[in-house]
């Protein structure tokens, strides 16, 4: 049986998700698709605009299977750490063959040389890379210039710092170094670029439609599906309020941190912590604490993830508790009733507990899987305060779609 594995945010589904969904199914000739998909939070730093449970009964009633949470410790976190969890969570299922993703290119010979490029970061590399840096370049200038100092050609440069197939670069070193077996089916985007902030007609970037929905541009509903923009429409509150409540829950957090916790952070380093100290004593809002801390070393999807995880309590401990073999504990968030025997198979082949009750919590004793659990649990409970409504809770079960 082949098994197409999907990693992804779906913050919201969209038409292109559902193509994706589509070609993966077909170019990997799948029997059933399994997607891993982040929760509360999405990788960016910032919430969902819908819970975890809407957005994975979304992706099951638009051609997925299974869907599978991400625990939000490897999702707030750089590429590297959000494609390796995704990858050894699609492994620990037992089941998944394939791992496809959307990328500028199709082109899978392509993508393996951009990986081998970057695996194969030369002492000359590393070296021009630190320099550029001390010269005050961004971090993504800087690695675009040793590159080239390294010998490699502008076209490829530019290829390689494409957002998706920088992705596609973390997904093929996490195979290769935890699921060797999978074979890797990239599918072509189609329609509008990762980051486009332009409504299209069919094919929006989710960055657009985010921005519509915030903004209460309605005119996004035609680049979802309609499940989707039926229950977006429904539970939607003031445009842009979720935004506003995350801001004083994450102002807050920061005022009452030490630096001693915020170095404790999985990725604050260099002193960052007494930056971010500084300016939040000075800042009410995220909008304008955000800008104030930037610099050309710290990207702004970093800063954010950083104050996510100050506000969620995830610490280099929970990120080391994440990284233990086996995978901690896989939660199924919907099926279609038809998949539930695939449900069973990965019960069987999982090496770790497989969540779909609330019952089933019990089978996570020991101390890693707990501590991830607690911080997903609060990340879920933070969520609803967010979106400002009751959402399902995770003690009722798995969404199970007819």
């Amino acid at each position: 049986m082949h098994v197409a594995g999907i990693i992804a945010e779906y913050n919201p589904l969209h038409n292109g998700h559902v193509y994706q969904i589509e070609k993966a199914r077909e170019l990997c000739r799948a029997d059933r698709v399994v997607v891993c998909m982040s929760g509360p939070f999405v990788q960016r730093g910032e919430t969902a605009v819908a819970s975890k449970y809407e957005r994975a009964e979304w992706a099951v009633r638009s051609g997925a299977d299974i869907v599978i949470e991400m625990p939000v410790t490897g999702v707030l976190a750089p590429a590297e750490c959000f494609a390796e969890t995704g990858v050894r969570l699609l492994q620990a299922t037992g089941v998944v063959t394939h791992l496809s993703f959307g990328c500028e290119t199709g082109d899978t010979e392509k993508l393996y040389r951009f990986a081998d490029i970057r695996a194969a970061e030369s002492g000359t590399f590393r070296s021009a890379l630190e320099r550029f840096l001390g010269q005050g370049m961004s971090y993504p200038r800087a690695y675009a210039a040793a590159l080239g100092a390294s010998g490699i050609g502008s076209d490829d440069i530019a290829a390689m710092q494409l957002p998706n197939t920088v992705l596609a670069m973390e997904y093929i070193a996490a195979c290769r170094k935890f699921a060797p077996s999978f074979e890797i089916v990239p599918v072509l985007r189609n329609g509008a670029d990762h980051l486009e902030t332009e409504l299209r007609d069919g094919f929006s970037s989710a960055s657009a439609i985010r921005g519509a929905i915030r903004s209460g541009d309605g005119t996004y509903v035609s680049s979802v599906p309609k499940q989707v923009a039926e229950g977006l429409a429904a539970s939607c509150t003031e445009p842009g309020a979720d935004e506003k409540m995350l801001s004083c829950l994450a102002m807050a957090a920061l005022r009452s941190a030490t630096a001693e916790g915020l170095r404790a952070l999985p990725d604050v380093s260099e002193g960052f912590e007494n930056v971010l100290l500084r300016e939040a004593a000075k800042h009410h809002r995220l909008a304008d604490f955000y800008p104030a801390v930037k610099t050309k070393r710290f990207t702004l999807s970093r800063i954010r993830r950083n104050v996510m995880q100050n506000l969620l309590g995830i610490t280099a401990e929970k990120r080391v508790a994440l990284s233990q073999s086996p995978f901690p504990y896989l939660r199924i968030l919907a099926a279609k009733k038809e998949a539930l025997p695939l449900c069973g198979t990965i019960r069987d082949a999982a090496p770790c507990p497989v969540l779909m009750r609330h019952a089933d919590e019990t089978l996570c004793p020991d101390g890693a899987a707990r501590l991830l659990l607690e911080t997903d649990r609060t990340a879920h409970a933070l969520h609803e305060l967010v979106l400002d409504r009751e959402i399902r809770k995770d003690h009722m079960g798995t969404v199970i779609v007819p």
